[in-house]
């Protein structure tokens, strides 16, 4: 309102004042769960991170509609910090009785990862045979290969570069305010998560 020009990184303003840059997180969700579907589901839980989050909001919303467009069901989300341990929690509490689900979708790396130790160390189960497990973010220990781990990758770079140059423009007066870019994550396939299985999947 004070013509200020504002980039928000990473966040999609209600308001058409401010500008933002941000991942994709429905479209890199809608990839990952394509993927996901060449192989055998079976039963969907969702991990998200705090309710009040944009970020998991953005990309739990990829995932539920990305699921809905295949017609594969899912349990109530549950919700957790982000954090390692907050994953470790979480697995236990969706694999402890109960029908169990075979596939687990987290909001972010680090509960992913509580997710594949609780169930490798803690459960006794076997990934991804008796549960897949993807991420989001491609935080470095997702490729360690104690981990494997099968996530998206936001292109940070990118996403810094193209807010600074946009807010340069604005101040410029080359661009208005109000603008929305998107940038696509990338998917990168490890071993928590089943191979395609349907005849000339990829």
């Amino acid at each position: 309102e004070a013509n200020v020009p504002v980039v928000l990184f990473n966040r999609t303003p209600p308001s058409a004042l401010a500008s933002a840059v941000s991942c994709d997180h429905a479209t890199g969700m809608e990839t990952l769960v394509h993927h996901l579907a060449q192989a055998e589901m079976g039963h969907v839980a969702l991990l998200a991170g705090p309710g009040n989050a944009p970020v998991s909001n953005a990309r739990l919303a990829g995932a539920i509609e990305a699921l809905r467009r295949i017609g594969v069901s899912h349990d109530a989300p549950l919700h957790s910090d982000y954090t390692f341990e907050g994953g470790q929690q979480s697995a236990r509490a969706l694999l402890a009785g109960g029908p169990s689900p075979h596939t687990i979708i987290c909001a972010n790396d680090a509960m992913a990862l509580g997710v594949l130790d609780a169930c490798r160390f803690d459960l006794g189960l076997s990934v991804p045979q008796d549960v897949a497990v993807t991420g989001f973010d491609d935080i470095p220990q997702s490729d360690w290969p104690s981990h494997g781990l099968t996530t998206l990758r936001q292109p940070i770079r990118r996403m810094a570069e193209t807010t600074v140059r946009l807010l340069m423009d604005q101040i410029s007066g080359l661009t208005l305010s109000g603008e929305r870019r998107f940038l696509p994550a990338e998917l990168k396939l490890r071993s928590s998560t089943r191979p395609p299985s349907r005849p000339g999947s990829a």
